[in-house]
Order: C-alpha cells, then sequence, then structure tokens
C-alpha cells in the first residue's frame, strides 16, 4: 500500500437521537508511521456505556464477546485510545442504551510518530444518519495528483496527492450487509471525464487507496505554480455506487507539498 499521510481527528458533536446510535470512525488503528489516540465525552447528565469495537453493537450483544463496555460519568470523559491502536480499519462507538438525549462527543486523531508532528481532522458520522441518507455518489472536490515533472524546492517537500478511505458501513437495522460496488470517476476542471476505475468493497471493509489518481489510471499535467515550479492540478472525484443498499462513507485526504493535510467527506451530513 502506498504512504498514507493523514492524521485523523474526530469531533461528533452531540445531536438527538431516539434510539441507540453508532458513531463510525472510518479508517482509524495503526498504519506506517501513524498512530491514532482519542476520548469521548459525555454531554448527558446522566452516566453513558458505550462500546468501541470493530463492529457495533446493539444493547444486548455486549456480554460474551470479551469486551470492556466504556463507562462515561455524567459530563465526563473517558480515553479512547486503548481501542484504537490496532490495525488500520473501521472502528464503531456505540450506544449501550438509548435513555441519553444526545450522543456522545467523539474525538480522535490519527498522528505521526516522528517529528514534525502532522494531523488532520476527519468527518465522522452517526449510521442513524447513513441507513437515512441511503448514499450513492460521493464528490471530493481538490483531488491532486502525485506523479509530473515535478521540481523538489529547498527545504523539507512532499509529494502532493490525494488519499482516498472508501468504507462499507456495518448495518445495526435488518436489512442484510452486502459488498459494495462503486465506480471512482475523475473529472477535469472542466467536468470531463479523463478517467475511471472499478471498486468492490466487501461488506465491513475499509478500502486504502495511497494515491487514487494513479489507481483510477490518469497522470494528470501539472499547472503552472510559482518559482518555476509546476503547480498540482486540482480535480474533481466521484464514487458512485452501482446499485443495492451498502452503506457507503468515504473521506479524502489529500496532501500539499508543505506536508499539511486536508480532509473532505464526499457528502455533507452535519446536523
Amino acid at each position: 500500500m502506498r504512504r498514507l499521510p493523514i492524521a485523523i481527528c474526530l469531533l461528533l458533536g452531540a445531536s438527538p437521537s431516539a434510539h441507540a446510535d453508532t458513531a463510525v470512525i472510518l479508517g482509524a488503528g495503526n498504519v506506517g508511521g501513524w498512530t491514532t489516540s482519542g476520548y469521548v465525552a459525555n454531554p448527558n447528565a446522566a452516566a453513558e456505556t458505550l462500546t468501541v469495537a470493530t463492529v457495533p453493537f446493539p444493547p444486548t450483544s455486549v456480554t460474551g464477546t470479551g469486551l470492556r463496555p466504556v463507562e462515561v460519568p455524567p459530563l465526563g470523559s473517558a480515553e479512547l485510545t486503548p481501542f484504537l491502536t490496532q490495525e488500520f480499519t473501521t472502528y464503531y462507538v456505540s450506544q449501550f442504551e438509548a435513555s441519553p438525549s444526545a450522543f456522545p462527543i467523539v474525538h480522535a486523531s490519527f498522528q505521526t510518530t516522528s517529528t514534525p508532528v502532522r494531523s488532520v481532522d476527519i468527518p465522522v458520522v452517526l449510521v442513524s444518519r447513513l441507513i437515512a441518507a441511503n448514499i450513492s455518489t460521493l464528490t471530493f472536490g481538490g483531488i491532486v495528483v502525485e506523479k509530473g515533472a515535478i521540481c523538489v524546492p529547498p527545504g523539507v517537500w512532499y509529494a502532493p496527492h490525494s488519499t482516498l478511505v472508501l468504507g462499507n458501513i456495518q448495518r445495526t437495522d435488518d436489512i442484510p450487509g452486502e459488498d459494495l460496488q462503486v465506480q471512482l470517476e475523475l473529472f477535469d476542471s472542466a467536468g470531463d471525464l479523463v478517467a475511471s476505475a472499478p471498486l468492490t468493497v466487501p461488506y465491513g471493509e475499509t478500502a486504502l487507496i495511497g494515491d487514487v489518481v494513479q489507481y483510477v489510471g490518469e497522470i494528470l499535467p501539472l499547472g503552472a505554480g510559482g518559482g518555476g515550479c509546476p503547480a498540482p492540478v486540482q480535480q474533481q472525484l466521484r464514487v458512485r455506487r452501482f446499485g443495492g443498499s451498502a452503506l457507503m462513507w468515504g473521506i479524502v485526504y489529500t496532501t500539499a507539498t508543505d506536508g499539511s493535510v486536508t480532509a473532505s467527506a464526499g457528502v455533507n451530513l452535519s446536523p
């Protein structure tokens, strides 16, 4: 796998929830020189019991799993770090019961283990919102190319590129899970399709594509930049689901030449 130059910071504000819900932390854990830490904060005046695992848990499924629930006191907080240090995958923060009026604030960060430390915020989503939205298309702007006739300026420099993390999210309703079949489509600034490629993500799995432009198969020309160095061309990526009811959620992380990383969700599911 190509490098994943990202740090993940997950911030999910509290929102009303009539039933026990689950927050999706897409693409956390350890990968390359990156590690994850985090915490959860309880905005409610009543205690909250949560589970953090690679699967979402309904209230009756914790017994016998060997997993330790996370107890969060009223208006208190608890560490998530011990649960987020395994392999790179999608993690689920699930309510144990539906009595609290607001979903907890989930925060996690993916940072480098070496200096300089880099990090980036990531959008987090509730499974209930994914089920309600039934997303069939994700659209990402600002996709940049990694390869090309570029010149390296003095000092620390990073190859500009965009990384796609795409998850086939595990369901918490009665609909059976299924593989996620998508088409990745790359468009230039004029809106013309320049390349496309199919991708299948098995149910419950998370796909990591270090350079999505190379994966799709298009090497785009670089634009004019300052100091005689070409500037990365920014394009649009569309992830289109082929039928079915798989829950799709994706994030694109784009690295600039100075090493800074930005994150973008393909659809806005904010409250």
